[in-house]
C-alpha cells in the first residue's frame, strides 16, 4: 500500500541515480515521437496554435500583444479549419490569445528570432520544455514510490506518453511550460513538507511567480503551495513568525512582481479586468456558449457529450478536435479505464476504513488531491460558459491523475484487489454479451484473463513489465500519429 513517511528526501542526485533506465527510457521514447508529431502534423494542426504563434512573433518584433476586437472571427477561423488552412490565407490575424500572461511567449521569442520564425523550431522548443515536466514527475514519483517500478514507469509513461498530450507539447502554446510549473511546485511541496531543510523560500517565489506570469491554469500552485506551508507549519510545532515570514516571502513577493503584470491589463482593459479574460470574453462572440448548447440540443445531450468528449480527447482527438481515433480504440480505453480506476477506489475505499488516510503522513496524498480538485473545478468552471470539451484541459493535474492510476495499476497485482476488479470486469462481460456488443464482450473477457493472470507474474518478471509499458505507450503515440493524424490532416 501507498506510505509517505516523514524521512528526509533524497538530494536530486540520488534520485536520478533510483531507476535511471526508466528515466532515459521514457524521455527517448518521449522526445522521438514528440518529434515526428512536430514534424508531421500539418501547419496550425494544433488547438489555437496560430495564436500563440502570433503572440510570440509580436514579441520577438518588439510589441506587447492586447487582445482587441477582431483578433477573433468564428466564421473566418472555420473557412481555414474546412480548408487545412491554405497557405496563401494568411493566419497572421488570429490573436486571440493576446490576454495570456508572457512568460512562455518571452522564452519562446528567441527561438523565433534565431530559426527565422521557424514553426517546426517553435513546435519543438514547446516539446523540449515539456521535458522538464517529465524530469520533476521522476523526482516526486521516486520519492512517493522508492524501489516500485511498477508504479514508476506506469504513472511517468502516462504523463508522458498520452498521444492527445504528445500532441499538445508538440505544438506552439503554453501549456508545456504551466505543466512544468505546476509539475515542480508539486515536488517543492513535498520537499518542504518532508525535509528537514527545505529548499529556501525565494525558490517557491520564483516558481508561484512564473505560474502568475504563465497561465491561468497554472494558478493551483498557489493553493498547494499555501497548503504545504501550513502543513509544515503544524507538523513541525513552528513558530508564528517563521509562518509569518513564508508566507510574506512566497507570497507576498510573488503578488507583487505579478502585480505588475495586473496593473497594466487594468490600465490596458479597464475595470477589474487583471487577467485580460472580460475582454477576451467581448473578444471571442461567436463562440459556442453552454447556454446555446442546453437550449439547442437540451440538457442531456449536452452532458452526454461533455462526457464522452472530454474523455476521447482526453486520448486523442486531433486537430482541432475534429479528428477522433476509432471508436473500438477509445471502447479498449473506456475497459483499461475501468479496470485501473475501479482497483484505485478499492485501495482508496480501503485507506479511508483503516482510517490511514487520515493520518499526518500521508499529507502529500491530500496536496495530490487538491492540485486535482481545483484543475478539475476549472474545467467545469469553463465548461459553463462555453463549450469546451477538451480533456487536454485536464493535463495540468496529469501528475495527480498519473499517480492515483498508477497505484491501482500496481494493486491489480494483488490476488485480493485483482479478484474483486475481475468480478466486476465479468458482470459487464455478461451485459455486453444480452446487449449483443460482440467487440466489447470479446474485450472485457479478454480484460478478465488478464487481470486473473497479473497476480501469479514472478515479482522477477514484473521490472520487465514496467519497461514494456513504458514502451507500450510510446507504440501508441506513435500509432496514433500514423494511422490518424497523418491519413485526415496531412
Amino acid at each position: 500500500m501507498f506510505r509517505v513517511t516523514l524521512q528526509p528526501p533524497k538530494s536530486i542526485v540520488e534520485s536520478l541515480k533510483a531507476e535511471p533506465a526508466i528515466l532515459l527510457l521514457t524521455l527517448a521514447v518521449y522526445l522521438l515521437v514528440g518529434t515526428l508529431y512536430a514534424v508531421e502534423t500539418p501547419e496550425w494542426q494544433v488547438p489555437d496554435e496560430p495564436a500563440h504563434y502570433n503572440y510570440v512573433r509580436q514579441i520577438a518584433e518588439g510589441d506587447l500583444p492586447e487582445i482587441e476586437l477582431g483578433d477573433y472571427d468564428q466564421q473566418r477561423l472555420e473557412a481555414l479549419l474546412d480548408n487545412d488552412f491554405p497557405p496563401d490565407q494568411s493566419i497572421q490575424w488570429i490573436e486571440y490569445e493576446d490576454h495570456q500572461p508572457p512568460l512562455y511567449y518571452l522564452i519562446s521569442s528567441p527561438m523565433y528570432m534565431l530559426s527565422g520564425g521557424s514553426l517546426i523550431a517553435q513546435r519543438v522548443f514547446s516539446l523540449v520544455v515539456g521535458a522538464i515536466t517529465i524530469l520533476f514527475a521522476y523526482l516526486l514519483l521516486v520519492e512517493l514510490f522508492p524501489n516500485r517500478p511498477l508504479i514508476l514507469a506506469f504513472a511517468l509513461g502516462l504523463v508522458s506518453l498520452i498521444p492527445q498530450h504528445v500532441a499538445m507539447m508538440a505544438g506552439v502554446n503554453n501549456d508545456s511550460l504551466a505543466e512544468v510549473i505546476v509539475v515542480a511546485s508539486l515536488y517543492l511541496a513535498m520537499r518542504l513538507i518532508r525535509s528537514e531543510s527545505p529548499p529556501s523560500p525565494f525558490v517557491y517565489c520564483l516558481v508561484l511567480t512564473m505560474a502568475f506570469l504563465t497561465k491561468v491554469q497554472s494558478f493551483v500552485v498557489a493553493p498547494v503551495f499555501l497548503a504545504a506551508i501550513i502543513t509544515r507549519y503544524l507538523q513541525n510545532s513552528h513558530t508564528r513568525k517563521w509562518l509569518t515570514k513564508w508566507l510574506l516571502y512566497v507570497f507576498g513577493i510573488s503578488i507583487m512582481i505579478a502585480a505588475l503584470w495586473w496593473a497594466r491589463n487594468i490600465a490596458t482593459y479597464g475595470g477589474t479586468d487583471l487577467l485580460g479574460l472580460g475582454k477576451h470574453d467581448v473578444v471571442v462572440t461567436g463562440q459556442p456558449t453552454t447556454e446555446y448548447w442546453i437550449r439547442t440540443y437540451g440538457l442531456s445531450s449536452t452532458l452526454e457529450r461533455f462526457a464522452t468528449f472530454t474523455f476521447q480527447s482526453f486520448w486523442g482527438m486531433f486537430g482541432w478536435m475534429a479528428v477522433p481515433m476509432s471508436p473500438r480504440v477509445y471502447q479498449v480505453l473506456a475497459i483499461a479505464s475501468s479496470v485501473i480506476l475501479s482497483a484505485t477506489a478499492l485501495w482508496f475505499l480501503d485507506e479511508v476504513r483503516s482510517k490511514r488516510l487520515f493520518r499526518g503522513e500521508n499529507a502529500l496524498i491530500w496536496l495530490l488531491l487538491l492540485s486535482l480538485a481545483i484543475t478539475s473545478a476549472g474545467y467545469l468552471w469553463w465548461n459553463i460558459s462555453y463549450v469546451q470539451h477538451q480533456g487536454r484541459y485536464l493535463y495540468p493535474a496529469l501528475v495527480p491523475i498519473a499517480v492515483f492510476v498508477g497505484i491501482g495499476f500496481e494493486s491489480l497485482f494483488e490476488m485480493r484487489t485483482a479478484k474483486k476488479v475481475a468480478a466486476v470486469m465479468a458482470i459487464l462481460t455478461l451485459v455486453t454479451v444480452v446487449m449483443r456488443s460482440r467487440f466489447m464482450s470479446v474485450s472485457l473477457a479478454l480484460s478478465v484473463l488478464v487481470i486473473y493472470a497479473l497476480p501469479r507474474v514472478p515479482s522477477r518478471w514484473r521490472r520487465l513489465i514496467s519497461y514494456s509499458v513504458t514502451m507500450a505507450l510510446g507504440a501508441f503515440a506513435a500509432a496514433a500519429l500514423i494511422w490518424f493524424v497523418i491519413p485526415n490532416l496531412g
